[in-house]
């Protein structure tokens, strides 16, 4: 594990920093449905909100209400599952530069005390970070990956 450590201190140190969050950016696996999954709640949204002006018209030039408001919680709750889909749209989209520096930061704080932490802090340190560790007896390696949405509970900016 002290190689695992050095290495994450090296790719974590200030002076790396650049490097770190470009390969972290170029690493994030891009979702190619998620755009047109967000575009179809968008303009499902656009077409909620037009048929509520409409079915508001219709009330309001003497329709009976009784049959218009049910059209209308209709047309509202179609709109709130559009909407829900452009928030889960939002949470899954790729993180920005400034979203993984924000990140990378955060997680050097943590890292200072690798040297002295225990087997089970570690341990702790590698999942939150989303590490997942191959070791290949063969030729004595180790592949390490990680997931950069494991440590993002909380966006930077904003967000859950």
């Amino acid at each position: 594990m002290p190689a695992l450590d050095a290495w994450l201190l090296r790719h974590f140190d200030p002076k790396n920093l650049d490097a770190t969050v470009a390969a972290m950016a170029a690493a994030q696996a891009p979702d190619e449905n998620a755009a047109a999954r967000f575009e179809a709640a968008r303009r499902k949204v656009a077409e909620c909100d037009r048929k509520l002006a409409n079915l508001r018209k219709q009330v309001e030039g003497g329709d009976p209400p009784s049959i218009v408001l049910t059209w209308i919680r209709e047309a509202e709750a179609e709109r709130a599952r559009a909407e829900a889909e452009l928030v889960v749209q939002d949470e899954s989209a790729p993180l920005s530069e400034d979203e993984i520096r924000a990140l990378v930061r955060l997680v050097r704080k943590s890292l200072r005390g690798l040297a002295s932490a225990t087997p089970e802090q570690k341990q702790a340190m590698y999942a939150t970070m989303g590490l997942q560790l191959t070791y290949h007896p063969e030729d004595d390696t180790l592949d390490v990956e990680a997931a950069l949405d494991a440590c993002t509970g909380l966006r930077v900016g904003g967000g859950t």
